[in-house]
């Protein structure tokens, strides 16, 4: 192939994958992003804290976030998917030049950009923009700085270049410091690595992480938010217990064991799962003649999937986290597989055609099969979205009926977006709502804040590891302030309400203000019931 014709495929490639980031600018909030939008607009209105001010399991990082996003976009669902594109385009040049530089193949560089690129949106609406998304950029540059320290005595430098990344990664979510231990392991089973820089850039690597550590205490002791947090580290822990199971506790039959595998084959798709077991057996066979890096990426995916497990969920999401070193690995699975077909044409050219013409015709038949069990398939998809975006049409009822098929997962969409539609002529400037359900959107939708600690229902209806104080505070704020209406989502949170690993009260309706009768009981006082809406129940304050 001519340089000319290489550049133009190139820019065929790039405008391609600019084209597939722009679908996710009609992507719809799911319960996750709805969760981060509506904490991230009370960190921006409100100078809100993590664990102070609301009650989630993720640190403050991911909402100051989508307060950046609502800052610089507006107040739209839109708003954080620009940003998610401005994010992607920014990390995967660098991507691409760090790919390009540790691992000394531009190939696999710029074909890894065009593969995550298919994946990342491929996964859809309620994947992208999460908190495992923005794990990426710190990820490219640990795996930079930590294949760095061989050079001009930086061990200690890019010791605390590394370590700074993984301080981020620790304001995003506190599992996500594995990938900090797969880089220092990794170093450490590097024989070609000096032991004294090896010391040099773990002791730069553990001084910057444990400074923004400190902070990170330090931030939620001056803002009056680090009893809370203890007390949400226990919840959270215990949450997961009870619901999954842990390494420890759970057992083959739970619904960890049942999860674990299926989050995994949900996020990336057979193919691309058979791909890195091709990229992952090669890098073992060719080690010797391959860069150091291509070990590195695989200890980071294994690394990876552990602290998934030791984290104790498996949704398709939580495997997001590698894709910076598992996307690599894919990438150059497919062109050994794109090697093996060039070589059996070539033989089937010259002059052992009939054994070049049977390996390629048992090969060719593959390639169909392995299209439809890949992410390329999914963008169908978010172009299908992007269309109705386009023509007008009823988005929100088509994500409804296209949830369960989709996303494996039944998504209230259009249902949440009646609610808001109907309830926002009747609510003055200063009329508040309470929800009581997973699903937030009807906050944002309506752009209403919450006047409690209660984002989700789940934090507060875990009656064996939920502080009493956090109740009794959700309680005291409704009665001092009474919001105008309450909503609460009816089937909502089933693993919750049906798991065996722990005794739950007997719900009402599945789940509901029912199964908190304190709570049920100042509505039922208060409020008088309206006309539900699909698995909405609406309450209104009684005048």
């Amino acid at each position: 192939m001519s340089s000319t014709t290489l550049k133009a495929v190139r820019i065929v490639c790039v405008a391609f994958g600019l084209a597939v980031l722009a679908l996710m600018l009609f992507y719809p909030f799911e319960g996750d992003q709805a969760t981060s939008a509506v904490g991230g607009e009370m960190a921006l209105r409100r100078g809100a804290i993590a664990y102070n001010d609301f009650i989630d399991t993720r640190p403050q990082l991911i909402f100051w976030i989508y307060g950046l996003a609502s800052m610089l976009f507006g107040h739209h669902e839109w708003s954080i998917r620009a940003f998610d594109m401005i994010y992607q385009i920014a990390s995967l040049f660098i991507f691409y030049f760090v790919l390009r530089k540790i691992l000394k193949d531009e190939t696999v560089a710029f074909v890894s950009v065009i593969v995550y690129t298919i994946v990342y949106v491929g996964t859809g609406y309620d994947s992208t923009a999460l908190t495992e998304t923005f794990f990426f950029l710190p990820g490219i540059l640990l795996l930079y700085y930590t294949e760095d320290i061989a050079k001009d005595r930086k061990a200690f430098r890019s010791g605390l270049y590394a370590g700074l990344c993984s301080g981020i990664l620790f304001w995003l979510k506190f599992t996500f410091i594995a990938a900090s231990g797969a880089a220092i392991i990794y170093l450490i089973i590097n024989r070609s690595v000096k032991r004294q820089d090896i010391f040099r850039f773990c002791l730069g690597h553990l001084l910057s992480l444990g400074a923004l550590i400190g902070m990170y205490v330090l931030f939620l002791s001056v803002t009056g938010a680090l009893p809370r947090f203890l007390e949400a580290m226990h919840w959270v822990r215990g949450y997961t217990i009870g619901t999954y199971g842990t390494p420890t506790k759970a057992l083959p039959g739970s619904s960890l064991f049942k999860m674990y595998p299926n989050g995994f084959i949900l996020e990336y798709g057979l193919t691309c799962l058979v791909l890195l077991a091709i990229g992952i057996v090669n890098v073992v066979r060719k080690q010797a003649q391959l860069a150091s890096g291509y070990s590195h990426l695989c200890l980071q995916v294994l690394i990876g999937l552990l602290a998934v497990y030791y984290e104790g969920k498996s949704y398709k999401h939580h495997y997001a986290r590698f894709f910076f070193a598992s996307i690599p690995l894919i990438s150059y699975g497919l062109l050994t597989i794109f090697r093996i077909l060039r070589t059996s044409y070539n033989k089937w050219r010259s002059q052992n055609k009939l054994q070049g013409l049977l390996r390629a015709g048992l090969l060719l038949p593959l390639i169909p099969i392995a299209l439809i069990y890949s992410p390329v398939i999914r963008l169908t998809y978010p172009v299908h979205l992007a269309y109705l975006g386009f023509m007008g049409k009823d988005v929100a009822q088509d994500i409804e009926n296209n949830s369960l098929a989709y996303n494996s997962q039944v998504y209230y969409y259009k249902e949440l977006t009646t609610v808001a539609d109907t309830l926002r002529p009747k609510l003055g400037s200063t009329d508040e709502i309470f929800f009581w359900g997973e699903d937030v959107g009807v906050y944002f939708q309506l752009n209403r804040l919450p006047t409690t600690i209660c984002l989700k229902s789940m934090s507060m209806a875990t009656p064996y590891y939920t502080p009493v104080s956090w109740q009794q505070s959700v309680l005291q704020s409704l009665e001092l302030a009474p919001t105008r209406f309450v909503i609460a989502e009816v089937d909502d949170a089933g693993e919750i309400t049906t798991s065996s690993s722990v005794k739950m009260p007997k719900l009402s309706e599945n789940w509901s203000i029912e199964s908190w009768p304190e709570l049920s009981s100042f509505v039922h006082s208060h409020y008088s019931e309206r006309a539900p809406i699909g698995h909405f129940r609406i309450f209104e304050l009684n005048r």
